[in-house]
């Protein structure tokens, strides 16, 4: 997922070399520190610094985010599409104000074609997941033409490599290309109690912070923060930390591909996530339950790249693949990687939390 920026190709910010190097050093490590990544890329602390403000100031990127699988203790992600019917302009604005009210979304966008809105949710299990469903039901049940529900199993998580396509095999030769895996399995011994999900909740708005700081917001010791991450990084509960890179101010389009597959067996699926990770432009791979087995997030210069890339898939995997779906992303109204942690502990605003 990704928050787009609303731009005209002739207003696109300008990035040199040395601005898309920091980008595909960070969008998959936005933690490292800043005298790590100047003495990579050969620049001043200063100038790595400078620039990073300066991408900020520009809307190019945003606050980077800690990956998280919350599955491993034990939340649940469900997807639902839905088209709408009988709403006007303000009557759609004011339901998607609601989707994003809600505690339990991660994700809600506005899409094209045959749907109009997409919503990630979180919910602890199937039973309360279906009481959040019936809540929307009862308040825009009559607004709503179709849906289709999907329950996550995992997410891959691919490098922005369109962003300096050449750079791995520059700077790390033939290590392999890094991939964050949400297996989405709970485990049941690991527990997070309210210190440990308000650490997360911080570092899921912002993974810039420091030990130092967050232990103040917390009123905690910083070797408390610290030892906690390092539990949940060793659990998998913390998988790394992303920068939020915004593909429309780099001139990207995002679209979704829903692939509809029959007798998708282990080994056509290694495949698949195999060509996925080498596509420099399928960001993520979600596999569900449902309909859609596979939902590909692209992101792409143009529709002929789109339709390239979509011909290429389909003409590879035609065995499996029996129909498909395609839909462009236009424009994220909520995303928050972490939001049922306050209700999850109290059913309130955490007052641990400094103001």
């Amino acid at each position: 997922m990704r928050q787009n920026i609303t731009n005209h190709e002739k207003s696109l910010p300008k990035l040199d070399l040395k601005d898309r190097k920091i980008l595909r050093e960070l969008d998959m490590d936005a933690t490292m520190p800043l005298n790590e990544l100047a003495k990579k890329l050969k620049i001043s602390r200063y100038v790595a610094e400078y620039r990073i403000k300066r991408m900020l100031k520009e809307k190019i990127i945003s606050l980077p985010y800690v990956v998280t699988d919350s599955a491993v203790v034990g939340v649940r992600w469900f997807r639902v599409l839905f088209r709408l019917k009988n709403v006007d302009e303000q009557k759609k604005k004011e339901i998607i104000s609601y989707f994003a009210s809600l505690d339990s979304t991660i994700w809600v966008a506005s899409i094209g074609n045959k749907w109009d809105v997409i919503i990630n949710f979180m919910a602890l299990d199937s039973f309360e997941f279906n009481s959040i469903f019936e809540e929307i039901i009862i308040h825009y049940g009559k607004f709503i033409h179709g849906y289709e529900i999907l329950t996550y199993i995992d997410i891959h998580d691919n490098e922005r490599e369109y962003i300096l396509p050449e750079y791995n095999k520059e700077m790390h030769g033939n290590k392999p290309k890094k991939v964050f895996f949400h297996e989405m399995k709970h485990n049941q011994e690991i527990k997070l109690d309210e210190t440990d999900k308000s650490i997360i909740d911080l570092l899921s708005k912002n993974a810039w912070l420091s030990y130092t700081e967050i232990a103040h917001k917390l009123t905690i010791s910083r070797n408390t923060v610290k030892y906690r991450l390092e539990q949940h990084r060793k659990n998998k509960v913390i998988l790394g930390s992303r920068l939020m890179i915004h593909p429309s101010a780099l001139g990207y389009q995002s679209y979704m591909l829903f692939l509809d597959i029959h007798n998708l067996t282990p080994e056509r699926e290694k495949v698949l996530q195999e060509f996925a990770k080498n596509k420099q432009n399928i960001i993520y791979v979600v596999k569900h339950i449902g309909r859609y087995r596979i939902g590909f997030e692209c992101e792409v210069q143009d529709q002929k790249e789109f339709q390239k890339l979509l011909v290429e898939t389909r003409d590879k995997f035609e065995d499996i693949i029996s129909d498909y779906e395609i839909f462009p992303i236009f424009y994220d109204h909520k995303i928050n990687y972490f939001p049922m942690i306050g209700r999850l502990i109290y059913g309130e605003d955490n007052p641990k939390l400094k103001k």
